[in-house]
């Protein structure tokens, strides 16, 4: 069952010629499959016949891959060809290869380079944005600054500070934009559209476009928050409770079957015993304690889930059991995977189930211990 669990968290299989913390795939090289890999520098220039999962500090993809891209690193940069759709997050992000399909991309700073030519749509959310390449699709864009110098084929949506259309720009789809500044729109760019400026979502607060215009921004925000406390909390997991976490990694590897049936227990159980604690005047604060720490249980259950299904892989990536890059790693997957429908839903469900039953199953070895201490 761990496997199966590892199966489905990650989807993937492993390859990579691994320098120190470098990992590279030469120019020439050919991968039959998925490529997942996680280290200080990823770099991909030869072929991948398969998608790519890659976590880094740096990232470069300057290959080809005949599927899709999911990246994530301080600093990643598509030069290369990906036939299929780009997913990237990102501090400082750099499109200048060909995609086939769509893209999205959430970043501090993106780039799309002149030579970047997208075959569908691009949604991008970052602080600075610069589009200087081909667009096939529709655009839309999250961004305080944003400079247009490419092509867009379709239309553009824009949620702004500050837009500026350069003489090179060609939209041939309508403009809209959301914006308290007029868009800086030069002489020579071309619209074959019409243009439409909203108020921005905050001056439009109480009006009936308000949900329109700020639907994506608290979701992806709501995503990004969720994350980060998820990465919080297995931090102090594992730094300040050394012995559980290892205590429920032990439960869910020598019996993961009877662990998912005591989390179906636990989150029937629960419930019930806060209601009668309720239901008791002398319980009520007892009952209030409770439902905080199921609460705090309930949230945190899935990160001892994800920690041991990572744990499989640690070996293979070279990963130190235990440590926070492969918390980062098992998170970015858990919560890729979590947007399929259908799929995402029994996973989170799975995972929490089983993170439960971890969490209130003792070890068997302290079990033993415990009852060869002497009577006293």
């Amino acid at each position: 069952m761990r496997y199966l669990l590892i199966l489905l968290l990650f989807c993937s299989r492993l390859f990579s010629e691994e320098q120190g913390n470098f990992i590279v795939l030469p120019e020439g090289q050919v991968h039959q499959g998925d490529f997942f890999a996680g280290g200080n520098s990823v770099e991909i220039s030869g072929i991948v016949e398969g998608s790519v999962y890659v976590f880094g500090s740096q990232v470069i993809i300057d290959g080809t891959i005949e599927g899709d891209v999911i990246a994530a690193g301080g600093v990643v940069a598509i030069a290369g060809e990906v036939k299929g759709s780009v997913r990237v997050a990102g501090g400082e992000v750099d499109l200048a290869g060909k995609i086939g399909r769509s893209v999205t991309v959430l970043a501090g700073s993106l780039q799309i380079s002149p030579t970047a030519a997208i075959g569908k749509n691009i949604t991008a959310m970052a602080g600075n944005l610069e589009m200087e390449g081909l667009v096939e699709g529709k655009a839309t864009f999250f961004t305080s600054q944003l400079r247009i110098s490419g092509v867009i084929k379709k239309e553009l949506t824009a949620y702004v500070g500050q837009m500026r259309l350069t003489p090179s720009a060609r939209i041939e789809g309508d403009v809209e934009y959301n914006s308290d500044a007029e868009a800086l729109i030069d002489e020579g760019a071309e619209i074959r559209g019409s243009v439409k400026r909203s108020p921005s979502a905050i001056s439009d607060f109480f009006g009936d476009k308000v949900k329109k215009s700020i639907a994506f921004g608290p979701q992806i925000l709501g995503t990004i928050m969720n994350f980060v406390f998820s990465f919080v909390l297995g931090w102090i997991l594992i730094k300040v409770f050394p012995n559980k976490y290892r205590g429920c990694l032990d439960v869910l590897h020598r019996r993961p079957g009877k662990t998912f049936l005591a989390g179906i227990a636990v989150a029937l159980l629960l419930p019930f015993a806060c209601l009668l604690l309720f239901i008791s005047i002398l319980g009520v604060p007892f009952a209030i304690a409770l439902i905080a720490l199921n609460i705090l249980g309930f949230y945190s259950a899935k990160i001892i889930t994800i920690l041991w299904a990572a744990e499989g892989l640690a070996p293979k990536l070279r990963i130190r059991s235990g440590s926070l890059w492969l918390l980062f790693i098992g998170l970015v997957v858990y919560f890729l995977l979590k947007e399929i429908p259908l799929f995402g839903k029994l996973m989170t469900l799975t995972a929490m189930l089983l993170g439960l039953g971890a969490i209130f199953s003792r070890p068997r070895r302290l079990r033993r211990k415990k009852a060869r201490l002497p009577a006293r």
